[in-house]
């Protein structure tokens, strides 16, 4: 039986989905927990889980670097730890970045604290293996752009999420 970790579950809506799929050995750190992820132990054992998922997470917290050495922690050997964060590199991110020096999901207006090049990426990760990046359309909702939704590929260009799939070693 697969035991799967969601960090910052929000409303669960991945947890129904698993559910649905057959998986019922979830664990939730839900985003209105008490567990600081910036800096406090995750509440487990070490080598507990198969599965860590952090969908939407690691760019809101002051200290990601806590987060990481604790999902490394509490994850079984071979383990999967799934993240996922807005796609810096979309194209209309690189375009807005040009011209005002800022992206649209990196405002003073919304909570994300961090912007993550691949390259820091693979440093924060780098006790992990690295086994695929995806993207994810979601959904644009950038003015004029949004009649384009679903009409673009699932690359860096265009994806509005990438997906980070890491494998702690065996």
């Amino acid at each position: 039986n697969v035991k799967i970790l969601d960090v910052g579950s929000g409303h669960g809506l991945f947890k129904e989905m698993l559910l649905k799929e057959g998986y019922n050995n979830i664990d939730e750190i839900p985003d209105e927990s008490h567990t600081d992820l910036s800096f406090d132990k995750i509440k487990s054992s070490d080598n507990k889980y198969d599965v860590i998922t952090a969908w939407e997470v690691v760019e809101h917290l002051e200290n990601p670097h806590n987060f990481i050495r604790e999902a490394y922690r509490v994850l079984k050997r071979g383990g999967i730890l799934i993240v996922s964060m807005p796609n810096p590199f979309h194209i209309i991110s690189r375009l807005l970045f040009l011209k005002r020096g800022n992206m649209p999901r990196w405002n003073k207006r919304n909570n994300h604290i961090y912007v993550f090049t691949r390259d820091l990426i693979y440093k924060l990760f780098d006790q992990f293996e690295l086994i695929a990046t995806k993207y994810h359309l979601g959904e644009l909702t950038y003015g004029i752009f949004k009649k384009f939704d679903g009409k673009y590929p699932e690359n860096q260009w265009f994806g509005h999420f990438i997906i980070f799939i890491f494998k702690k070693d065996e």
